[in-house]
């Protein structure tokens, strides 16, 4: 599963060096390097821990934060953006400008 565009002109020269590196064995020394030992499975069992909504409390706090940076940049991009609408017409008032930009 590598990301090659079909019809990409690297493709053949990507699998001729995919099937040169299973016939002299290196695709064999990486898959003993990486792939996992059972060592997992020793019968050892590890110690269960039911998940509660207090231990996901951090990601919502963040949540929180984030989507109130958001909702006070909304805010700041409006107000720029409407003082720069009375800028450029003067007979306009900022609230006028806020509110058209609503």
């Amino acid at each position: 599963a590598f990301g090659l565009l079909k019809e990409s002109p690297y493709t053949g020269l990507f699998d001729k060096q995919l099937l040169k590196y299973r016939e002299e064995g290196f695709m064999d020394v990486l898959w003993e390097k990486w792939s996992p030992k059972n060592e997992a499975c020793s019968g050892q069992m590890g110690s269960v821990m039911t998940l509660y909504i207090e231990h996901l409390a951090g990601m919502f706090y963040i949540l929180a934060i984030a989507v109130t940076i958001s909702i006070a940049l909304i805010i700041v991009e409006l107000i720029y953006a409407s003082v720069l609408d009375t800028r450029r017409n003067k007979e306009l008032s900022l609230i006028l400008a806020f509110k058209r930009r609503l």
